[in-house]
């Protein structure tokens, strides 16, 4: 039995049947600072469609790795336990990395809604890699767990800063180079 199912029965005695408007919740309330934030440079649509386009992709990696490995005590009822109790925790643990891939591209400071999407198709590519290689390692057991779950977080938003920054010189470099030829020409 995977260990992140005991979850599933935890939210269940608490009351909560179903994990899903609890993971929404997170989700919204967690990403709509950087989202807003972004939607100063490039403007609303961007940014929230990355948020609802991280949701989905989540969802469907997620679908696709249940479908896969489908647990034999949930071969009659998988969908509902996706639905129910995958989906919504997987959203929720890597939220960390979305939040960031939004302020990574907002510290790259994009000048079209273009070059944000690009920047952050790429974040979502990464994360989507990320939560593939979670799922296939299945390392989530106890204190390791969360130690692998943080160290994740720590590559992804690394790499994401680091992605920004090299296209936040880039731009800089481009912007000063005409300034430099018109001052060398004198």
């Amino acid at each position: 039995m995977h260990p992140l199912h005991h979850l599933g029965h935890f939210v269940s005695a608490l009351g909560y049947t179903d994990p899903m408007p609890i993971a929404l919740l997170i989700l919204t309330i967690a990403t709509v600072g950087p989202a807003c934030l972004l939607a100063t440079r490039v403007g609303p649509v961007v940014p929230f469609a990355f948020v609802a386009a991280y949701v989905l992709v989540v969802g469907a990696i997620t679908f696709i790795n249940i479908d896969v490995v489908v647990h034999p005590e949930w071969r009659q009822s998988w969908v509902g336990s996706w639905l129910e109790v995958w989906w919504p925790l997987w959203t929720v643990f890597f939220t960390p990395s979305a939040i960031s891939a939004l302020l990574a591209c907002w510290f790259s400071r994009p000048l079209t809604r273009r070059d944000a999407t690009a920047l952050l198709g790429v974040y979502l590519l990464l994360i989507l890699v990320m939560v593939g290689a979670a799922w296939a390692l299945d390392l989530y057991d106890g204190e390791q767990g969360f130690r692998f779950l943080i160290g994740q977080f720590a590559v992804l938003s690394t790499i994401f800063f680091a992605t920004a920054y090299r296209k936040r010189v880039a731009m800089r470099e481009q912007h000063d180079l005409p300034a430099l030829r018109g001052n060398s020409d004198r």
